[in-house]
């Protein structure tokens, strides 16, 4: 198996940890750090010093041929093509673990060597002991080999094991046979403390190495994690701010879509209705005038004076009909072209703009006196509302809509008063109707949740006093005479 791939040992917080010997995934390598880049060097690094270390044990062995007594060219030759072929095959096994694994890590190919990382392992120490055999130069490779055992060892106990026995054969095995007294195709080593201690030393050395690189590498996983985190909670933020944009104009376009059309909508129904009904009543009291005077027929004079005069009733009413009808008529094909103006500055992204509160309070009046026949008296100086902001004359044009509809609607009132007053710190709006009253409390839908939001938006507070003999609506809002 590959020398990156190995078994992933809990973390000291109890999840799996990360392969030390792995590169970062592929979707965060363009955010490594300084760690990444350190470790990144220190597995170069390990390659490097395996194939370096393979190199000179093949170049030093080469190198003492002919200086070995006892041995005929052919054995040297024979010997000298074994150790090639050992060498290559075990740089072979390196690289295909090695490349496979990273494929791997990139994706390149969905077959997950981690299965084959102990056969892997056991197959480069046999190569590598085989070599031993041969020449004592091989015991440089020791050393990689060391920081391999301890990551690819499932258990930190097994690779102290398994690191002691490598340390331990690798120190005795070049004084075994096959050539009587050392390896084969090398003189044998000594024995003497630097023998022992020198392979020791080097293996303590990968070994702390080992653990420092692992110690890195979890610090640099846990960095990754608290940046992948963070960018997570950006992301969900940022997925929460567009949520609430959307609300928010969904809130907003259902405000301006109930206080314009969905009241204008409603007033062309109601005449519509109502224009219907006077045109159904249109020649229906002729049929009847006329029927009784002629059941009067033998009566004389008199019978056919009364259906005649009866007759001229029915015009006057049927001509009253159809003026009030065509009357009618006009005020839907009005209404209908407020809301069809309406509804394009909706679309254009944007909604109805008031910029002279007290002119826009007058038309409101006069339209539902003229439309429904509610004399509104409206009470705006032109001066209070000269200097107030479009915001602010927008918010309150749209209480006063929503309160004298509500008064229309259902409050059977025979007079409505707007009031528009100004104070040292604010700017109240008070509608008054003669009505019979609601309960504040118990209303639903758009209406006044709507105008309240609207207020709110602005610094702005509603109340409501309502009772059997009459409603009084008061929108206050902060504002201070320049």
């Amino acid at each position: 198996m590959s020398p990156h791939s190995g078994p992933e040992r809990p973390a000291p917080d109890g999840r799996p940890a990360p392969d030390p010997l792995q590169p970062a995934p592929a979707h965060t390598a363009h955010d490594s750090s300084a760690l990444d880049q350190i470790l990144g060097a220190m597995r170069v690094g390990l390659h490097v010093l395996f194939a370096f270390l393979l190199l000179f044990g093949a170049v030093a062995t080469l190198g003492g041929l002919g200086r070995l007594g006892g041995l005929g060219p052919a054995t040297e030759r024979s010997g000298a093509a074994l150790m090639l072929a050992l060498c290559t095959t075990l740089a072979a096994t390196y690289l295909a673990g090695t490349l496979w694994e990273k494929r791997f890590t990139q994706r390149h190919t969905p077959r997950d060597p981690s299965p084959y990382r102990l056969p892997w392992l056991g197959l480069v120490l046999a190569q590598w002991l085989g070599l031993l055999l041969l020449s004592h130069h091989f015991l440089w490779l020791l050393f990689p080999l060391a920081f391999l055992i301890w990551h690819l060892v499932p258990t930190d106990a097994w690779g102290f094991a398994v690191v002691l026995l490598t340390w331990g054969l690798g120190v005795s095995l070049p004084l075994a046979l096959p050539r009587a007294g050392g390896p084969l195709l090398s003189t044998a080593p000594e024995w003497g403390l630097g023998g022992v201690l020198g392979p020791f030393l080097g293996v303590a050395f990968a070994s702390a190495c080992y653990f420092a690189y692992r110690a890195l590498h979890r610090e640099a996983a846990h960095h990754r994690r608290v940046a992948e985190e963070l960018a997570a909670t950006q992301e969900q933020l940022l997925f929460a701010e567009n949520q609430a944009g959307r609300l928010a104009e969904r809130e907003r376009l259902s405000r301006e879509i109930h206080d314009t059309l969905a009241q204008g909508f409603n007033s062309i129904v109601l005449f519509s209705r109502a224009c219907e009904k006077n045109l159904r009543a249109v020649g229906a009291g002729t049929g009847s005038t006329v029927a009784g005077g002629a059941g009067s027929r033998g009566g004389a004079g008199s019978g056919r004076s009364a259906a005649a005069d009866g007759a001229q009733d029915a015009a006057r009413l049927d001509a009253a009909r159809l003026a009030t009808a065509r009357e009618q008529l006009r005020t839907i094909e009005a209404v209908a072209t407020e809301n069809l103006t309406e509804a394009r500055q909706l679309v254009a992204g944007g909604a109805p703009q008031t910029r002279n509160l007290s002119r826009a309070l007058t038309d409101l009046g006069a339209r539902l006196t003229q439309r429904h026949g509610l004399p509104v008296e409206i009470i705006a100086p032109e001066h209070t509302t000269q200097a107030l902001p479009v915001e602010v004359a927008s918010a309150l044009l749209r209480v006063a809509q929503e309160a004298l509809t509500n008064t229309v609607r259902h409050a059977h009132a025979t007079q409505a008063r707007v009031t528009l007053s100004a104070w040292d710190k604010d700017l109240t709006l008070d509608i008054f109707d003669d009505g019979t009253g609601f309960d504040p409390t118990a209303t639903q839908g758009y209406g006044l949740p709507g105008i309240r939001s609207r207020l709110r938006e602005i610094g702005g507070t509603l109340t409501i006093d309502s009772s059997p003999h009459g409603t009084v609506v008061t929108a206050r809002v902060p504002w201070e005479q320049s």
